[in-house]
């Protein structure tokens, strides 16, 4: 039940990570004369913030959520324990992907408005 919950936790985050960067991207690539650049550095950056995040996840969101699950949904026992780690994983490497991602997508607005501009 736990390794499910891992499987569970690792895709729905980075499904979270990608969804909520594309919107964000998308806005931020509008604003800016060269979109194409934006959305490039904002891909590579989530692909980039992958791994880092995913231990960062394990290390992180496994621990509190598992302890948070554990201790909200003591009443059904082990599957609490999984509903926590599977949330604390998602929710711990979207953020990471987004971040990532979001970040890049600022670094290629600012080097766009500075030196690209003609």
């Amino acid at each position: 039940m736990i390794f499910a919950a891992i499987i569970v936790g690792l895709l729905g985050g980075c499904a979270a990570g990608y969804v909520v960067s594309l919107r964000v991207t998308t806005r931020l690539a509008a604003s800016s004369s060269r979109p194409r650049l934006i959305r490039w550095l904002a891909v590579t950056g989530g692909f980039l913030a992958v791994l880092p995040s995913g231990f960062m996840a394990f290390v992180v969101g496994g621990n509190i959520g598992g302890a948070a699950g554990a201790s909200a949904l003591s009443q059904i026992g082990p599957l609490g324990i999984a509903i926590g780690i599977a949330a604390g994983l998602a929710l711990v490497l979207g953020l990471g992907i987004t971040l990532c991602s979001l970040a890049f997508a600022a670094l290629g607005l600012i080097v766009d408005k500075q030196y690209l501009r003609t």
